[in-house]
């Protein structure tokens, strides 16, 4: 198992070590808003249940800034569970809903996507050490352009003329398509202290062909490329109350691609087992963490889970050549580029007495 363990690592860091290009569109917590990074994510938590927010509002120092928002919901469902307690090695199911809004130069651009998720999760192997997960995506998105917000370049004569018009042709204002969306997760539990856990996802797996101009033919429409996602994380317990989690995250889209690598530190400021032995339900945690977009940003990360609720905020410090962009057309006074991003989940269970019969005491991000 540890052979397997370290085979993983290094395979990880050989992918790390490549030269590569940031891809536009992501979340920084990703961890943070699971269903977005793997469909197999889906109910794939201690927990009964879990409901989540998050905003990120990107590079508002140079304008118009990029703003993306989500919410989500899913549940697990153990068959054959007794008072809330899943049967040893029994399967689970997940199911889930997630909603995404997306948009750039106040409303130019705008996207919402609404999919739905199932996944079966199994362990398995001696001891029920490994859990296997697979889970699918379906939905819709809609993309629309505010073309007023539009100038071209037959619409500039010295100055901006939003007056004149223009030869370019006309644009459709939104569009709508099906999409489809699926991954597998996979989980080892290598000791008691230390958990292994990696994930391979694929969305737009339909491809589906966008275009905002008429007049153009449906075999000539671009298609949406195809986004493929990997995931490697490990969870370390230095003692009764603290953890450390290295995490990686590796996407490609068309030509571009990005990578993000860092670790979260978790400790909890109260008990960490109740009077009986078992793991303490209500816990007060403090989170931090720190990653690396390459070549793109560093990410602090602070978060505070109270009992059921957990909230996280990071803050993107731009490290690219955008870092250096104006604020508006003021030549002094460079400021670097950042991105604001907050999140909040809440998780239970559907039982308020479950985590007291659990007999094997379990930490996890939510």
């Amino acid at each position: 198992m540890k052979k397997f363990a370290v085979l993983a690592l290094i395979a990880v860091l050989n992918v790390l070590s490549k030269p590569l290009c940031a891809q536009d569109f992501s979340f920084s917590q990703y961890f943070n808003f699971a269903p977005t990074t793997n469909p197999a994510n889906t109910g794939y938590y201690r927990q009964d249940y879990r409901a989540g927010v998050i905003h990120r509002r990107q590079w508002q120092q140079i304008g118009n800034p990029f703003l993306t928002s989500g919410v989500y919901a899913d549940f697990n469902f153990k068959p054959g569970s007794f008072k809330g307690v899943p049967k040893e090695g029994a399967p689970q199911i997940g199911v889930g809903l997630y909603f995404v809004n997306d948009q750039m130069g106040n409303g130019i651009y705008r996207a919402n996507h609404i999919m739905g998720s199932a996944s079966f999760i199994k362990p398995f192997g001696e001891y029920y050490r490994n859990t296997i997960a697979f889970g699918v995506q379906a939905g819709y998105y809609q993309k629309g352009i505010n073309p007023n917000g539009l100038f071209f370049e037959d619409q500039f004569s010295v100055f901006r003329r939003p007056d004149l018009p223009t030869r370019e042709q006309v644009i459709n204002n939104s569009q709508n398509s099906f999409n489809l969306n699926a991954g597998v997760n996979y989980s080892l539990m290598l000791s008691k202290k230390v958990n292994l856990t990696v994930g391979a996802s694929g969305f737009n797996l339909l491809e589906p062909r966008e275009n905002f101009l008429t007049g153009v033919s449906n075999s000539s429409t671009p298609k949406l490329n195809r986004r493929y996602l990997g995931t490697f994380s490990m969870q370390f317990q230095l003692s009764p109350k603290t953890f450390i989690s290295p995490m990686a995250m590796y996407q490609m889209q068309g030509g571009a691609r990005e990578i993000t690598v860092g670790a979260n530190f978790a400790n909890q400021f109260n008990k960490a087992t109740n009077k009986k032995g078992l793991s303490n339900p209500d816990q007060i945690v403090g989170y931090f963490g720190l990653f690396y977009r390459l070549q793109d940003a560093i990410i602090p990360y602070l978060g505070l889970r109270y009992k059921n609720l957990t909230g996280g905020l990071s803050y993107d410090i731009n490290l690219s050549g955008l870092s250096s962009a104006e604020n508006g057309a003021t030549p002094s006074g460079r400021p670097r580029v950042r991105t604001f991003e907050i999140s909040l989940i809440y998780a239970g269970f559907f039982d308020p007495k479950t985590p007291q019969r659990q007999s094997i005491p379990c930490k996890d991000y939510y």
